[in-house]
């Protein structure tokens, strides 16, 4: 444990990760909605995913400090083309654990935005599915904490969880994230495909939008496209990158 307490430190105290960005793009026009952020750890390190770096940070008590950190770093990098680009949004990962972080401040990527000159809605913060399950209640708060600031929010992994549509009925997301493994072969497996078709219907009927994670291939995108999911994201359309274009 000792080698990732020391290498949490200097990650902190050097400002020691990267920002980059993959492109959700629309499946019927072509055109990128935004880009999601995600965070990348410079090697060698001791943490061998960012999800293992905040899982430390959680336990250690410095998770809002690493949630600052990486919220920053997105942004900046992001900055020129989001106040060149009014109408696109940034997908940005958040822990609704950070609310029970004594160093929790509200209100500080609102400020920052402002300095920037950015609006709020162009920032979707990203939360998973696998954390309402785990803890309803935070996961309602940080909703209604993010959305009365401006923010838009997104439900991430849904499909890997089993929280169920009746909870996502309830919060009413401005995005629904599909996770991957629902849409892996999508266009060979029926019962997928049934369930991505209810997914549709019940975007259609809510207001949401739909993104596919994680295609990988033409007849995937083909056929959430066919299915109505409105967006889609993946090595096949396109990876991440230390740019946004």
């Amino acid at each position: 444990m000792k080698p990732k307490i020391e290498a949490l430190s200097k990650i902190l105290k050097d400002q020691a990760l990267v920002s980059f960005f993959q492109p959700i793009v629309s499946l019927t026009k072509g055109t990128i909605l935004g880009y999601e952020a995600l965070t990348r750890i410079p090697e060698p390190s001791p943490f061998h995913s960012p999800g293992e770096l905040f899982d430390s940070a959680n336990s250690l008590g410095c998770l809002w400090e690493l949630e600052q950190l990486t919220r920053r770093i997105a942004l900046k990098s992001a900055e020129d083309f989001l106040k060149n680009n009014p109408q696109k949004k940034l997908f940005l990962n958040v822990n609704p654990g950070i609310l029970h972080d004594p160093a929790y401040v509200r209100g500080l990527t609102g400020q920052r935005l402002a300095e920037y000159g950015i609006a709020p809605d162009q920032v979707v913060f990203e939360i998973s599915e696998r954390s309402m399950t785990a803890d309803l209640d935070a996961f309602t708060r940080i909703v209604t904490h993010y959305r009365t600031q401006g923010f838009k929010v997104a439900i991430d992994d849904v499909g890997a969880g089993f929280s169920g549509l009746n909870r996502i009925s309830i919060i009413r997301p401005d995005y629904i994230k599909l996770d991957m493994h629902l849409i892996r072969d999508v266009h060979r497996d029926r019962l997928k495909y049934s369930l991505l078709r209810g997914m549709a219907e019940f975007a259609r009927s809510s207001g949401s939008v739909l993104v596919g994670e994680g295609i990988e291939c033409r007849e995937e995108m083909e056929t959430l496209a066919r299915l109505g999911i409105h967006c889609g994201q993946g090595y096949y359309i396109l990876r991440p990158a230390r740019q946004v274009a």
